[in-house]
């Protein structure tokens, strides 16, 4: 009952309808899921997705927070790998931190995070992990944001 009123699209109301008789909510949710990741519109919002991953810039005078920008940039991350059904496909956590670091690299206090990186190869010939950059940039882009107000 909830499905048939919250269900807006053509194929997943199709889909609760095959339902109804049976009362199987899960069995629906579960085709209703997989027909969203796998139909049209979900494969060119991916696309979009990962097209605004790699080239989102943050600009040194933006008037968006660098705080804000690196969680819009999370959570698109996160938008775009929950879409994905083939875990190939999913952005690693490497692959992430490249695009993140790329994203920010016009802000100098947010690329020196970078460089700071290069420093510990130098010294440990270790990376930072994405968690540890991800902690490191977002405090770098809370003092950035409260020197730019």
């Amino acid at each position: 009952m909830l499905l048939q009123q919250k269900v807006l699209t053509i194929s997943g109301k199709r889909i609760i309808q095959r339902y109804k008789y049976s009362w199987d909510a899960n069995s629906a949710m579960t085709e209703i899921i997989y027909d969203c990741q796998h139909s049209t519109h979900a494969v060119l919002e991916g696309r979009a997705i990962l097209g605004k991953l790699t080239t989102m810039r943050l600009e040194p005078n933006s008037s968006k927070s660098a705080t804000a920008f690196i969680v819009i940039f999370e959570q698109l991350v996160e938008r775009y790998n929950d879409q994905q059904t083939d875990p190939g496909a999913k952005l690693s956590l490497i692959l992430t931190k490249t695009l993140l670091q790329a994203s920010v690299s016009l802000v100098w206090p947010l690329q020196d995070v970078s460089n700071r990186e290069a420093e510990r190869i130098a010294t440990s010939g270790t990376l930072f992990t994405y968690d540890e950059y991800l902690s490191v940039i977002k405090s770098t882009a809370t003092i950035y944001d409260e020197k730019q107000q």
